[in-house]
C-alpha cells in the first residue's frame, strides 16, 4: 500500500458544501480499488453529519463534537471505482458553518482494501502559544504487515478578534507524508486539519502514539480547540485491524 495523493481545502465563509481536492502526487486520480479518506473540522454550530456521494463514515463512527465551540471532527471513506474525479464535494446537512478545513488522502491497494478501525485520542483545548501540546491517540491492533495507520488532527481558534498567525504539527515518530491544511489570519477563525501516515505497519498493538500541535497568536491568547484520532486500514480482505471507539 502506498500514498497515491493528498490534498486539502479550507474556507472561512458560511458554506454548506465545499470541493476537496486530491492533488494526486503521482499525477493520476485514485485508481480502482484504492482507499480514499476525507476528514477534517467543520465549525460554527454545524453539528450534523458530513456527507459526500459514494462515501460513508466508518461503521459505528459518528462525528466528534469538540469541546468549546460547536466544532465537529468528521471522517468519511470509500473504495475507489473504475473512474474517480479529481475533487470530491462534501456537504453538511445543518445550517452553514463559519469555517471548514478538510484533507483528502488516497492510497493504492494490493488487494481488497478495507477500512478497519478508528481510535479516539486527545479531545480538548489549549491556550499555550509557542509550546507544543501533546495529542496522544489510543492504540489499534493490526494483523497484517501491509496494514496502514493514519493519524489525523483538527483544530480551530475560537476567540473572536484574536487571530492565529501560524499553526504547526509534529507527527509521531516513524510517521511520514505529513500534510497540514490551514487558513491563518484571514478572519477570526483559523481552522486547521493535520495528518500523516505509517505504511506497512507490522502486526500487533501500535501502542499509544503522540503527535504535537503548536500555534502562534497575532495578539492576545485565543483558545484553540483541538482533537486527534488514529485510523487503521487493512490491505487484505481477511486481516482485521480492530479497536473499540473511545474518546
Amino acid at each position: 500500500m502506498a500514498l497515491r495523493g493528498v490534498g486539502g481545502t479550507s474556507s472561512t465563509s458560511a458554506v454548506t458544501s465545499i470541493a476537496v481536492s486530491n492533488s494526486n502526487l503521482t499525477g493520476t486520480t485514485p485508481q480502482s480499488g484504492d482507499i480514499v479518506l476525507i476528514f477534517g473540522v467543520w465549525g460554527g454550530g454545524s453539528t450534523k453529519n458530513v456527507t459526500s456521494t459514494g462515501f460513508a463514515p466508518p461503521s459505528g463512527f459518528d462525528i466528534i463534537k469538540l469541546n468549546l465551540s460547536g466544532n465537529i471532527f468528521f471522517c468519511l471513506y470509500k473504495v475507489a471505482g473504475a473512474s474517480e474525479p479529481s475533487t470530491y464535494t462534501i456537504s453538511n446537512a445543518g445550517a452553514p458553518g463559519d469555517y471548514v478545513s478538510a484533507i483528502c488522502r488516497s492510497y493504492s491497494s494490493e488487494s481488497a482494501t478495507q477500512f478497519k478501525a478508528i481510535s479516539g485520542g486527545f479531545l480538548g483545548s489549549t491556550t499555550s502559544p509557542g509550546s507544543s501540546t501533546n495529542l496522544p491517540v489510543n492504540a489499534v491492533i493490526t494483523t497484517a504487515i501491509s496494514d496502514l495507520v493514519v493519524i489525523a488532527g483538527v483544530g480551530n481558534q475560537i476567540s473572536n478578534g484574536q487571530l492565529v498567525s501560524s499553526q504547526t504539527w509534529t507527527p509521531p515518530s516513524g510517521f511520514g507524508n505529513s500534510y497540514i491544511q490551514t487558513n491563518d489570519t484571514t478572519v477570526s477563525f483559523s481552522p486547521v486539519t493535520m495528518s500523516a501516515d505509517k505504511l506497512a505497519v507490522a502486526s500487533g498493538n501500535t501502542g499509544t502514539l503522540t503527535a504535537g500541535f503548536q500555534f502562534t497568536p497575532t495578539a492576545n491568547t485565543p483558545t484553540v480547540d483541538i482533537c486527534s484520532v488514529l485510523i487503521a486500514i487493512s490491505n487484505s480482505s481477511t486481516s482485521s485491524a480492530t479497536v473499540a471507539w473511545t474518546v
